[in-house]
């Protein structure tokens, strides 16, 4: 079976527009040190006047907008499996956008892009060395890919918590992260460097972190064991944080994200 953290159909529903995806960023409203992740992610390129730049994978378009403000010059394209996705893409960016386009076949002659961004993204493609071969054809030579991915040590803590009656559940970016997928993209790149930004998520209460959980059910309740529902998931992570922050006054979580910078 094709898990659902790969899985179109799943993807599909789990994305089907930015509600459960603007649900999982409003946890970072509580880093310590406060951080811009977009801001500090597209502050690794360099890009020269009218450059040609293709975000993979775009959402709902934080990182276009972003682009648009900071390169207005640049030629911009989002694509996304995510109709719903793409039309906020377009709203709040104004630039054109391509639906359905998979990374592993993008819609693009080989070289037409300056630049290229897969935001936490390449852990959903289901064959991940695919996928960077496909984005290293879309790139012309000299080209960059920034690469977002989360730490296998990223939110460790909540990871403790969301596992009653047994179930010990996978992550997307067990299949990409920071320390363990730098030798796949050197198989496909000349030189890959990552940067890495480190802080802590501290909550007074456990809405942010149940709405986070709540927000992935459609990528991992298909994977729980029999007899444990996502209901009980996310009940059992709630009582736990409430618990701690009675105890403790506050929770505190690993926050460990990064980019590769690839060319």
């Amino acid at each position: 079976m094709t898990p659902a953290r790969t899985d179109r159909v799943q993807l599909a529903r789990a994305y089907a527009d930015g509600t459960k995806f603007e649900a999982r960023r409003r946890l970072y409203a509580h880093l310590r040190p406060p951080r811009d992740f977009g801001g500090w992610a597209l502050g690794h390129l360099d890009l020269a006047p009218a450059a040609r730049v293709l975000d993979v994978g775009c959402g709902p378009g934080h990182y276009l907008a972003a682009l648009a403000a900071r390169e207005p010059t640049a030629g911009l394209v989002g694509v996304d499996l995510s109709t719903g996705m793409l039309h906020e893409a377009r709203d709040r960016s104004k630039v054109r956008a391509v639906a359905d386009a998979s990374v592993a076949a993008l819609p693009f002659a080989a070289g037409t892009f300056d630049a290229v961004l897969a935001m936490h993204m390449l852990y959903h493609a289901p064959d991940v060395a695919a996928a960077l071969t496909e984005l290293r054809r879309v790139l012309r030579p000299g080209g960059v890919l920034l690469a977002s991915t989360l730490s296998v040590e990223h939110l460790r803590e909540l990871r403790a918590l969301d596992a009653p009656a047994g179930a010990r559940l996978p992550r997307a970016s067990d299949r990409f992260n920071l320390e363990g997928s730098g030798d796949l993209l050197r198989t496909v790149f000349d030189q890959v460097a990552v940067d890495v930004l480190a802080g802590t998520i501290v909550l007074d209460e456990p809405g942010p972190a149940a709405a986070f959980v709540e927000s992935a059910r459609d990528l991992h309740e298909p994977e729980l064991p029999a007899g444990v529902t996502w209901d009980a998931v996310v009940a059992h992570t709630e009582a736990a944080l409430a618990g701690e922050i009675a105890r403790h006054g506050s929770v505190e979580l690993t926050a460990r994200t990064g980019v590769f910078v690839c060319r």
